[in-house]
């Protein structure tokens, strides 16, 4: 596997100006969406000029890396931060979201059905400060589950359902791209990229045995133990 690339940005403003550039190059046929607060200045940049004119919003598969097991209007939902940033706003054609209303085995079965059959193109990733990454708890059965593309997690850290993609399923992504942002971050950064190898207890460390590419975008702070 090639070593991961690894970029460090003086301010957020200027890494999601670099990360807009690295969706509209790298998301052709397919991306997962990733949730939690980083990613929606990223959105909100996708949604402007110039950047929205060079997506082909009506041919992308847009897909979900994860989804807490809330309805879609619930204000916790990856699918509905990203509607409210990024879709309403392009001519968006081909979204596959994950029915994190529904029974959550039900949901993951579902879903392991829409996803495409060939690689995601491009995967967004954000990193908890436990190390996770998706859903990927760490200690959680999810972790452990090889011969599905999606499944239902209980995560008992934060006391709910969550939907994910499984290690193999990121693991085969064509290009991985980590945002990440924040002193409090620094820790699980420099575990994940350079720590010894424990992926139960640090779950995004399994990126290092990722198919294709994988790339870091990091502010100073988050950078900061490296």
């Amino acid at each position: 596997m090639p070593e991961p690339e690894i970029r460090v940005f003086d301010n957020v403003d200027a890494l999601f100006r670099a990360a807009a550039e690295r969706f509209v190059e790298r998301a052709r046929g397919s991306v997962a969406l990733s949730g939690g607060s980083t990613p929606r200045a990223l959105f909100d940049l996708l949604a402007q000029e110039p950047y929205r004119d060079h997506v082909n919003w009506t041919e992308l598969g847009i897909y979900w890396g994860d989804e807490r097991c809330v309805p879609p209007d619930h204000p916790d939902s990856n699918y509905g931060m990203a509607k409210q940033h990024l879709l309403d706003k392009v001519p968006a054609g081909k979204v596959f979201r994950m029915r994190g209303e529904i029974e959550p085995h039900l949901a993951a079965d579902e879903y392991q059905r829409l996803l495409p059959p060939e690689p995601l193109d491009l995967a967004l990733q954000g990193l908890g400060a436990n190390s996770h990454t998706a859903s990927l708890f760490p200690h959680t059965d999810a972790l452990k589950i090889t011969d599905r593309r999606v499944v239902a997690n209980w995560v008992a850290e934060v006391n709910m359902w969550r939907l994910t993609i499984t290690v193999p399923e990121l693991q085969r992504a064509r290009h991985i791209l980590f945002l990440v942002t924040g002193q409090e971050k620094a820790e699980a950064v420099r575990t994940v990229i350079a720590g010894p190898e424990d992926p139960e207890a640090y779950p995004a460390q399994v990126v290092r045995q990722a198919q294709g590419s994988v790339t870091w975008f990091l502010d100073s702070g988050a950078a900061s133990g490296l």
